[in-house]
């Protein structure tokens, strides 16, 4: 096991989180990380990427070798850690800090989910009302679908009252004496251009 957490419980279903990880897998990071940095630095002496790790070690110091790899390496643990103590957390975790100076540790907060509590429901009833429709509502209510749903066909006869219309307006404007011309004045009270009556078709 490469990995010791341990929790302790906080208020608002809060956990506190320290995550340890194993040494030898701290060495395992530490190296490939000083690789990438050998690529980067120059020692006298040395060429690059041909640093040896105890001379970039004591060149670099060991904090900013792990700097390297801690964000990776935490988001990595933080996974393990949650499937090893089997935590479903409400939402992502928080990192509160990190201690490098001898073993490597993340210290969280994971959100846990809300515990709910219920009463005694059991003793509970609740009344069922009857609703009750009469004949004309319930055929009004079936005439409305089927009109919703309905597919509408050009009919070979005077038009009706419930047909769909299909038809082509102009508009023209009319002098006082009611006849056409192509210069009129309006104000505010003068543009009504919808029909008067509610129902034109009757």
């Amino acid at each position: 096991m490469t990995l010791t957490v341990s929790t302790e419980p906080l208020d608002s279903r809060q956990l506190a989180m320290t995550i340890e990880v194993a040494e030898e897998r701290i060495d395992q990071e530490m190296r490939k990380a000083a690789r990438k940095i050998a690529q980067q630095v120059r020692i006298p002496g040395f060429r690059k990427g041909r640093v040896p790790f105890h001379i970039l070690l004591q060149f670099v110091g060991r904090e900013a070798i792990v700097n390297e790899f801690v964000d990776e390496l935490g988001q990595e643990v933080y996974k393990e850690a949650l499937e090893q103590e089997g935590l479903e957390p409400y939402f992502m975790g928080s990192l509160d800090n990190v201690d490098m100076e001898q073993a490597v540790r993340f210290h969280l907060t994971i959100p846990l989910p809300p515990e709910v509590k219920l009463g005694d429901y059991r003793g509970m009833r609740v009344e069922e009302e009857e609703v009750e429709a009469d004949e004309e509502q319930i055929q009004e209510r079936v005439q409305a679908i089927l009109e919703q749903n309905a597919d509408y066909v050009e009919a070979d006869r005077p038009s009706q009252y419930g047909d769909l219309l299909t038809i082509d307006l102009k508009g023209v404007a009319l002098d006082d004496g009611g006849k056409e011309t192509e210069t009129v004045d309006f104000n505010e009270e003068d543009w009504d251009v919808t029909p008067a009556q509610e129902n034109p078709m009757e």
